[in-house]
């Protein structure tokens, strides 16, 4: 939705940039096919290697594997084992169990059930793929890697018609890979990959879209959907059915003139109850007492003027000393906000 709206304040002939700090293709790949998908036409990929030297970045990827977390594999569950079969607690276990074993204290009660006879938790059960240090699959073929992910708790869907209806809303259809025709017509492979052993920088993903003609009327309708649904909590593939259900019935919505995007005009009817709203007499507006505590603000630090300022050279041996940088380190390349002993830098 945010994307959406970001593409209709691009002009025609403009560029809009997508980029997220994760390799996750859910939040890469699927919403730029989405997007493209969604526009029509109206958006394209560009390649901006070239203007770019020295940039090393790997291809944006057009097939990648659909997963969901199991209900014994939340992170509250691992939080709950970790936290369990710490070293700690395997010392106290120990203690309880030889307690146990002479008998100076009872036996660990059973797991409590709910009123069908049902454990009220799926136990948590860590996966032997689970090792300090990491380490790597032998194989790397798709029954290795299948068992692999079923072995530390994740579902995986081969095509969207696998998902339970329950999920949903989680797992969406666009979360998985475009079609062989979609992908030869996004071009992904046009994405930027930008891996941290690469150039020795963070992860990054980062799209060029370049705006080439108005979004049509679809996309419009689209991009409200999604912002309903994200206020309310509409589903929007039946949002988006009922309209076009609609759609045919009714009068085709005004085009905008121009290279301008597509609009919705607003039917006779809710017309005349806008009329209606604004001949009824404004109501006074009610001014709110303040909250929290009399007397009291909040600390804010007083910034100055000047955005940045120098960094006091005072702050430095001891910085150097404690993390060994050389007499080169360009200690003059670095600004503070604040003058304050906390932060600085």
């Amino acid at each position: 939705s945010i994307a959406l709206r970001g593409a209709r304040l691009t002009h025609v002939g403009g560029y809009m940039v997508y980029s997220t700090c994760s390799m996750n293709p859910m939040e890469n790949e699927s919403v730029v096919a989405e997007l493209l998908r969604i526009t029509d036409g109206s958006l394209v990929l560009e390649d901006p290697r070239e203007r770019m030297e020295g940039l090393v970045a790997r291809p944006g990827w057009s097939t990648w594997r659909v997963l969901r977390e199991g209900k014994n594999r939340t992170r509250k569950a691992m939080k709950d084992w970790q936290k369990k079969n710490n070293k700690k607690m395997q010392e106290k276990r120990k203690e309880w169990e030889a307690k146990r074993a002479k008998g100076e204290c009872p036996e660990p009660q059973e797991r409590s059930t709910d009123e069908n006879g049902e454990e009220e938790k799926e136990k948590f059960t860590p996966s032997p793929y689970e090792t300090i240090p990491y380490v790597p699959p032998e194989t790397w073929d798709e029954d290795a890697l299948s068992e692999r992910t079923t072995s530390l708790g994740f579902v995986e869907y081969k095509n969207y018609d696998e998902v339970e209806y329950e999920w949903h809303r989680r797992v969406r259809r666009s979360c998985f890979p475009p079609t062989e025709e979609e992908a030869k017509r996004f071009e992904l492979h046009k994405c930027l990959r930008s891996l941290p052993q690469d150039m020795d920088t963070g992860g990054f993903f980062v799209t060029l879209f370049k705006k080439v003609k108005p979004l049509s009327k679809d996309a419009t309708e689209r991009m409200a959907a999604m912002a309903r649904e994200s206020r309310g909590g509409v589903d929007v593939d039946a949002d988006k059915k009922k309209e076009a259900a609609a759609d045919k019935k009714e009068q085709s919505a005004k085009e905008g003139e121009g290279d301008g995007d597509a609009v919705m005009s607003d039917s006779p009817a809710a017309e005349e109850k806008k009329s209606d709203e604004k001949s009824e007499p404004e109501e006074p507006v009610v001014k709110k007492a303040p909250t929290g505590k009399v007397g009291q603000h909040k600390h804010r630090a007083d910034l100055g003027d000047a955005d940045f300022i120098p960094s006091d050279p005072s702050i430095w041996p001891s910085i150097i000393e404690q993390y060994g940088l050389p007499p080169t380190f360009p200690k003059e390349q670095f600004m503070v906000r604040s003058t304050g002993d906390a932060k600085v830098i």
